[in-house]
């Protein structure tokens, strides 16, 4: 098994449940927008998949957890189990995105806004990991109360590619609002989390 350990330079409280850590990317650690690393907080003996939130050209990796009491703080390191997995494989080709997501869902998606600054993209986000620091990196976003509310705003066009990234019971319901708007399957890249 390759482990790689990375100090952790920074961490910022977000909400009151997401935390963002910010560590020195490592030569090894090459990944693409909407990649997962294998994450050991210090305090776990167990490894979860978190997205990587910077873009791939940073020397920092920007990483946001869900923690209520995070014990991760600057000067703690943190492991990482083998290399970063893609979740969205077609995620680096596609052009003018859109992005559904909510809480710590948006990150995959921040990845690939950090990493094409220019590429028109659209974004329909819930509350929770949003704050003001976000909403300027996505100033396409259209803050939605709920998935019901998605309904009413959302733009149907069928040429784009739609991610969803959200926890389950509310990705289901993004999906099932894109799938009777007409969107075909085929074109829905779904991810949710517990």
């Amino acid at each position: 098994m390759q482990y790689t350990t990375l100090p952790v330079i920074r961490t910022k409280k977000l909400t009151d449940n997401y935390t963002e850590i910010i560590t020195k990317r490592k030569r090894e650690i090459v990944y693409k927008p909407g990649d997962c690393l294998l994450i050991k907080k210090p305090a776990s003996d167990d490894y979860r998949p978190y997205f990587l939130a910077s873009g791939t050209q940073e020397a920092w990796l920007r990483i946001i957890v869900r923690c209520n009491t995070c014990e991760i703080i600057s000067g703690n390191k943190i492991r990482t189990k083998h290399k970063p997995f893609n979740v969205f494989p077609s995620l680096v080709a596609v052009k003018k995105p859109v992005f559904i997501c909510s809480g710590i869902g948006a990150s995959p998606f921040l990845s690939y806004m950090s990493t094409f600054p220019s590429e028109e993209v659209q974004v329909y986000i819930t509350p929770g990991t949003v704050n003001e620091e976000w909403l300027t990196k996505v100033k396409q976003a259209k803050i939605i109360s709920s998935a019901s509310e998605l309904r009413n705003v959302l733009e149907v066009k069928q040429k784009p590619e739609y991610y969803i990234c959200a926890e389950s019971e509310q990705a289901q319901a993004f999906k099932q609002i894109l799938l009777d708007s007409g969107i075909k399957e085929k074109k829905i890249q779904y991810m949710d989390f517990l």
